[in-house]
């Protein structure tokens, strides 16, 4: 039996009309700018940023990024002391965490190939730090630290733990 129903493809948002639809929310800039980096939803960002969970998740992962991209081994322990705990039995959050580091490694790539266009980046108050990270790097190990990164989520949709998956990502990276 088929519907009757028909199904309609509706266009996202713009890049600025999602920004302001995030604002009008109460959502910050830095947040937003952030967050359409991970979807184009604006109640998921909301529902996000209701308790503080992505300030957090926000800052845990840049920390782990500054440590990880300095080869400090600190950063082994910043992911069972702040990473696991932000993404404590909660899948959707695990997710975000990963995504957000795959989104941090990608704009360290986009520096590094010398693009200047702010609108491509989401971590934009970062964008110092990234681009000298960016020079620290080849080319080679920017990418493989990228393809690291998107692998993740294929490791936790396996059932491998959260944090064996950010624990592998550490060592590897540093």
């Amino acid at each position: 039996i088929q519907s009757r129903t028909q199904v309609l493809e509706m266009a996202p948002l713009n890049r600025q009309e999602l920004l302001s639809a995030l604002q009008e929310q109460g959502v910050t800039e830095k947040k937003a700018r952030i967050a359409i980096g991970l979807t184009d939803s604006v109640t998921t960002v909301v529902d996000w940023c209701q308790d503080g969970w992505f300030d957090q998740a926000v800052a845990g992962i840049l920390q782990w990024y500054h440590q990880v991209s300095q080869g400090k081994m600190m950063a082994f322990v910043g992911v069972q002391t702040d990473l696991v705990k932000l993404g404590a039995h909660n899948r959707d959050h695990q997710l975000v965490l990963l995504d957000l580091a795959a989104l941090i490694w990608r704009a360290t790539l986009l520096a590094a190939n010398g693009i200047e266009d702010q609108d491509r980046f989401h971590f934009v108050e970062e964008l110092t730090a990234i681009k000298s990270v960016g020079q620290h790097y080849s080319m080679a190990d920017l990418l493989t630290v990228s393809q690291l990164t998107l692998a993740t989520r294929h490791y936790l949709e396996q059932n491998i733990s959260f944090q064996n998956i950010l624990e592998e990502l550490t060592i590897r990276i540093v």
